[in-house]
């Protein structure tokens, strides 16, 4: 049941970032990855919808720590002028305190739409 909950508020998340919606997007791929945070893809589109370059830089270390073959976010990586080689250390050494899901992930400030209510508007 989490995992279906957790994969409902990520395509909401996505849903609302390609809207434009940014704030709304970040609440949900947050409580999302509140349920499940080894998912790349989530962190991948928190990454598009972070509020400044550290928060997406840590974004994308998660990515990368998941999946170090993730092609996106290889490149947004290099965009950003970084070298990913240098940026993801081995998963034994890797510091936590860098990646740690609860810095990232805030409560929602607002009442978060149903599904239902989203689709029938």
């Amino acid at each position: 049941m989490s995992d279906e909950r957790a994969r409902e508020l990520e395509e909401r998340g996505i849903a609302a970032a390609k809207a434009g919606r940014k704030d709304e997007a970040r609440a949900l791929l947050q409580h999302s990855l509140r349920i499940n945070s080894n998912n790349d893809n989530a962190w991948l589109w928190l990454a598009s919808v972070a509020r400044d370059k550290r928060e997406r830089l840590l974004c994308l270390q998660k990515v990368l720590e998941l999946n170090p073959q993730n092609e996106m976010g290889l490149r947004a990586v290099r965009a950003m002028g970084i070298d990913p080689q240098k940026l993801v250390p081995q998963r034994a050494t890797i510091d936590q305190s860098l990646i740690d899901v609860d810095e990232l992930v805030e409560e929602p400030r607002v009442p978060l739409p149903s599904l239902d209510a989203l689709q029938n508007a």
